[in-house]
């Protein structure tokens, strides 16, 4: 799981957010703002457990994500097997299938809350499929539902479908049914209220920020959405895939087994609704991954009996393994191995350069504010209020880096400026004209309204920061920053980067 060695920028405000709050400074990204700049409370909260037993957070959020990656293969198959006891090699092939999963590898180990969404739903899943709802079974259900609900909002919707269906396949009464669920339903309903009006009182915003931030559900959002699902519908292992497991549900639904046909719906429903996702390898299509798999097996089952279920199985586990030059792994090994690192040493250098309590201004902000330790403005608003809720329209570009106001981030007189997505180069200052502001579209379209401010050009200078022996993080620097004396002492030696 942990095999693409793959660590996302994203992953580190969580670990930011555990760490004020393992400091006694609450759920916040700078000290005295409360905003619910993460989407990941319960990954949050456990981190921070983890942190005020001195653990390195880093080391921890990744084997938490490779455990949850290792849960969804064994619950997979657990699920297979439970709703095709028939088929056995078949309930193996869904394990496999989710096993050889390139996105499921990569989330497995990046230190996000993906693969632990995943497992929690796919938990309350095994409890109610295959058998009738009882009062104990849909409690135990709830109560996983209701951890997969803190980990992700995604979870709100995930319990819907789990009551439905399991309202549906039961037998007896409706007045019967009703019953059995009512105390299920009254621990989700009961602690999820409670949680919510926590939330509402903390944080002051009726919805997280990082919904603001990317304002999803809306038409232009369902098309890029429905553009995400197709470009990973061009993957090879997904034409065998895919109707195989078209098949599976329409096999399931005849024996009234309903729960993950609908599940796999409601999940690529939701997918689409947030207009996809700007981070590489499907991430937000990882929790879809295994239901799909567990139809695929109940496909194949249907088409060629328990013995030969296992073949277009494996195959679609084979055909898993994409070549080098696929757009998703070349983003990745591109994070992995360029841009994270010179974030992670600008972030460093900065907390070096800069005083403690000077503010930066940048995106991307997690590896920075995470080594810096400074003060962050997220120019795109998941950990700002303002920005955030900027008249600004989504759905049309980079998922969830499309809202700015630069107005507003020049007016917080923030010490430094970080254009050009954290712009790492050569250690002489490069040409204004050269900033990935002006080169790159999505870049340029959140940042530019920042150069036109008077503020910025009367306050602002072009500054260079060693960052390694032979690179340097090129930026703006305010005339009268607030800076250490030693703000540009020389990187150590051996820190040169790839």
């Amino acid at each position: 799981m942990v095999g693409a060695n793959f660590v996302s920028d994203d992953a580190f405000i969580a670990f930011r957010y555990a760490r004020n709050l393992a400091r006694g400074l609450g759920l916040v990204f700078n000290p005295g703002e409360r905003v619910e700049g993460y989407s990941d409370f319960l990954l949050v909260v456990v981190l921070a457990g983890f942190q005020r037993l001195g653990a390195d957070l880093l080391i921890v959020g990744r084997w938490l994500s490779a455990l949850g990656g290792l849960a969804c293969v064994v619950l997979t198959g657990a699920l297979a097997r439970r709703l095709l006891p028939e088929a056995p090699l078949a309930a193996a092939g869904a394990a496999l299938v989710v096993g050889a999963n390139p996105y499921v590898a990569a989330w497995g180990g990046a230190g996000l809350e993906q693969t632990t969404f995943a497992a929690l739903v796919l938990a309350a899943t095994l409890v109610v499929a295959g058998r009738p709802a009882t009062a104990r079974r849909f409690a135990l259900a709830s109560a996983l539902a209701l951890l997969s609900a803190l980990t992700r909002p995604e979870g709100v919707a995930v319990y819907a479908v789990l009551g439905l269906c399991a309202l549906a396949s039961s037998q007896g009464s409706l007045r019967a049914r009703l019953a059995a669920l009512a105390p299920g339903a009254a621990l989700f309903g009961v602690v999820g209220a409670l949680y919510f009006a926590w939330r509402v009182w903390y944080f002051g915003d009726w919805l997280p920020n990082t919904f603001y931030a990317k304002s999803a559900f809306t038409a232009r959002h369902a098309v890029r959405g429905l553009e995400y699902l197709g470009a990973f519908a061009a993957n090879r292992f997904v034409w065998l895939e895919a109707p195989l497991a078209a098949v599976g549900a329409v096999a399931l639904c005849r024996r009234r087994q309903l729960v993950v046909p609908a599940l796999l719906a409601a999940l690529l429903a939701i997918v689409i609704g947030e207009g996809g996702d700007g981070l590489p390898m499907y991430r937000f299509l990882v929790p879809a991954l295994p239901p799909l798999a567990v139809l695929a097996a109940a496909g194949a089952a249907e088409l060629l009996g328990r013995t030969l279920s296992l073949a277009p199985l494996a195959l679609v586990g084979a055909l898993s393994f994409f070549p080098a030059r696929d757009v998703q792994y070349l983003l990745m090994v591109d994070q992995r191995d360029y841009e994270i690192p010179r974030w992670s040493a600008a972030g460093q250098s900065l907390g070096r350069a800069l005083a403690p309590d000077a503010l930066v201004a940048a995106v991307p902000i997690g590896a920075l504010g995470w080594y810096s330790d400074l003060p962050i403005l997220d120019m795109v608003g998941l950990t700002d209020r303002t920005i955030a809720h900027a008249p600004v329209p989504t759905g049309s570009g980079w998922a969830g880096h499309e809202k700015h106001d630069g107005a507003y981030v020049v007016s917080r007189r923030p010490d430094a400026i970080l254009l050009g997505n954290i712009f790492v180069a050569g250690n002489e200052a490069v040409p204004f004209e050269e900033f990935p502001t002006f080169k790159v579209p999505a870049i340029g379209a959140r940042e530019r309204d920042v150069l036109v401010q008077p503020d910025f050009g009367a306050e602002y200078v072009q500054a260079v920061l060693p960052v390694a022996r032979d690179a340097a993080l090129q930026f703006f620097l305010r005339r009268n920053a607030r800076t250490r004396d030693a703000r540009y002492s020389p990187p150590a030696p051996g820190s040169e980067l790839k």
